[in-house]
């Protein structure tokens, strides 16, 4: 949420119309450093894939979660000790299917299930006079 609110700032100090979709999911992966002459570190895995589709699949300026993600969420914040810095809630995603800004279309199912968007008692894009 920081990140949306953070290139939302970073555009309304420059007077530009940008804004970041983001997507995240929860899950393992496997990385390592991969080639001999300009070697790199390098992620592995199905969440790389289910990553790339949340991320092209999110609304500009959301942050959409894989259902695993809105799972392990819910299970923090339920553990979590203190204060909360904000309130999440999750709303559903009712589309049929998701869609990128391309055309490109993906069924819930490439993503794990239903995904959500989330909210928060805090703004996360400053609103248009």
């Amino acid at each position: 949420l920081d990140m949306v609110r953070a290139v939302d700032d970073w555009a309304r100090n420059l007077g530009v119309k940008v804004a970041c979709r983001c997507g995240i999911h929860y899950g393992e992966c496997m990385g390592g450093i991969v080639g001999n002459d300009m070697q790199r570190y390098h992620l592995f895995g199905d969440l790389l894939t289910v990553l790339e589709v949340m991320e092209s699949t999110s609304e500009e300026g959301r942050v959409q979660v894989s259902k695993a993600c809105k799972e392990e969420v819910l299970r923090q914040l339920r553990d979590y000790v203190g204060k909360q810095p904000e309130t999440l809630h999750f709303v559903d995603r009712e589309a049929e299917c998701l869609k990128t800004s391309k055309g490109e279309m993906h069924d819930y199912e490439e993503v794990g299930g239903r995904t959500s968007l989330v909210e928060s008692n805090k703004p996360l894009r400053h609103t248009e006079a």
